[in-house]
C-alpha cells in the first residue's frame, strides 16, 4: 500500500526535482559567468570607462576612484552577488512551485460551486486531481441524498403534511394509508394538495405485494388453479394487506368499515415528535365519495407492475434533485441519469 502511493507521486516528485536541479545549475553557471566578469578584471575596466564616462573625469582619477571603492571589496561584491543569485533562483523556484497551489485553490473551490465538470490539473498532478475528484463526487453525492429528502419524503408523507418538504413522493400501500393521505388536503394550507398516480398512456403502474403464477410444465395444474382461486377470494383478499385485487374486498376496504367518524368526518389522528421537541399532529379524514371514486379509478386502471429495483430509484433522485435544486441543467441532468443507467444495465 505504502510503495503503491510512493509511485502515485513519483510523476511530481520528478518534476519538482528536474527544477530544482535546473536552478541549482543555472545559478552555478552565473556565479562562473560573474566570476570571469569580476575576478579577471573586465568588470573593472567597464567601471573605470563608465566613471570617465558619467563624471567626466581622467583614466588615472577613475581607476583610483574604483580602486578606493570597488576592488579593495571585490571580495565582499563578489559573495553579495552570488546570495543574490541564489536568493533569486530560490524565488523564482518558489514562485514556479506556487503554481501547483494555486491549482490545488482553484480544485478545492471547484468543490464548493455547483454544476462544475471534473477537476483538472497539470498531468504530474493526477495524485491529487483523482482525490479532488473523489471528494468532489462524494460531496455530490451526499448533496444528492440531502437534496432527496429536502424535495421528497420517500415514503413518509408526514414530513410534508408538517411543511418540511415540498412534495411527497411514495407509495399507498392500503385504502387506510390512502385515507391518511387524502386527509392531508383537509388541512390547513395545504388545501390545493392533489394526490396524482405514476401513470402512462396504456394505464397507472402498481407495486405488486405478491406475485403468483403457475407452472407451464406442472403436473397440478387444477390444484395450482384452485389455490389462486383461494387467494384471490375475497374472504382472503380482506384478510391481506396492500390493496385487494378482488372488487367485493376491495370496495368493503375503502369504505373503511368499522372506522367511527365525528360529525366533521374526522376518524383518527395521528402525530409525531421531532429532535428539535417541535410536534405536528394530522386529523385524519373518512375519503370523500370523490375520493373514493378517483382510487377506484386508479385500480380499474392499474396495468403496469413495477419491481422495485432501489439503485435505479436511488440513480434517478439523486442526479434528478440537483436538477431540481437548480445545480444543473435539465439536458445535463438526462445525459448523467442515462450514464448512469447505461453503467447499472451493463453490469
Amino acid at each position: 500500500m505504502k510503495n503503491h502511493k510512493r509511485e502515485e507521486y513519483t510523476a511530481f516528485q520528478r518534476k519538482i526535482m528536474r527544477r530544482f536541479c535546473l536552478n541549482i545549475f543555472g545559478s552555478v553557471f552565473v556565479v562562473i559567468i560573474l566570476y570571469l566578469f569580476l575576478w579577471r578584471r573586465r568588470f573593472g575596466d567597464w567601471t573605470v570607462k563608465a566613471l570617465e564616462y558619467f563624471m567626466k573625469i581622467g583614466h588615472e582619477q577613475a581607476f583610483y576612484i574604483y580602486h578606493s571603492c570597488f576592488r579593495e571589496y571585490k571580495e565582499i561584491f563578489f559573495a553579495a552577488a552570488i546570495i543574490l543569485v541564489f536568493v533569486l533562483m530560490l524565488w523564482h523556484l518558489f514562485r514556479w512551485m506556487t503554481r501547483y497551489f494555486t491549482q490545488i485553490d482553484q480544485g478545492i473551490d471547484a468543490l464548493l460551486q455547483e454544476g462544475q465538470g471534473q477537476i483538472c490539473l497539470s498531468p504530474e498532478m493526477l495524485p491529487f486531481e483523482r482525490k479532488l475528484n473523489a471528494v468532489k463526487q462524494e460531496l455530490e453525492e451526499q448533496k444528492a441524498e440531502r437534496a432527496m429528502y429536502d424535495l421528497t419524503s420517500y415514503g413518509f408523507y408526514m414530513d410534508y403534511a408538517a411543511g418540511n418538504t415540498a412534495v411527497y413522493a411514495g407509495v399507498s400501500h392500503s385504502p387506510g394509508g390512502y385515507a391518511e393521505l387524502a386527509s392531508i388536503s383537509r388541512a390547513d394550507g395545504f388545501e390545493d394538495t392533489v394526490l396524482v398516480p405514476v401513470t402512462r398512456e396504456d394505464g397507472s403502474v402498481f407495486l405488486p405485494e405478491t406475485v403468483l403464477g403457475i407452472n407451464a410444465a406442472t403436473q397440478k395444474k387444477e390444484q395450482a388453479e384452485g389455490f389462486i382461486r383461494l387467494f384471490l377470494g375475497k374472504e382472503n383478499q380482506r384478510s391481506l394487506s396492500g390493496y385487494a385485487v378482488n372488487r367485493a374486498a376491495f370496495e368493503e376496504a375503502a369504505a373503511l368499515q368499522g372506522k367511527e367518524a365525528d360529525e366533521n368526518g374526522v376518524y383518527g389522528r395521528v402525530g409525531m415528535m421531532y429532535e428539535d421537541g417541535s410536534e405536528f399532529s394530522l386529523e385524519l379524514f373518512l375519503p370523500t365519495d370523490a375520493e373514493t371514486a378517483a382510487v377506484k379509478e386508479w385500480m380499474e386502471t392499474a396495468a403496469i407492475p413495477y419491481i422495485e429495483d432501489r439503485v435505479l430509484e436511488e440513480g434517478i433522485f439523486e442526479e434528478g434533485a440537483l436538477f431540481l435544486l437548480g445545480g444543473r441543467g435539465l439536458e445535463e441532468t438526462l445525459d448523467a441519469i442515462e450514464k448512469r443507467l447505461a453503467v447499472y444495465i451493463a453490469e
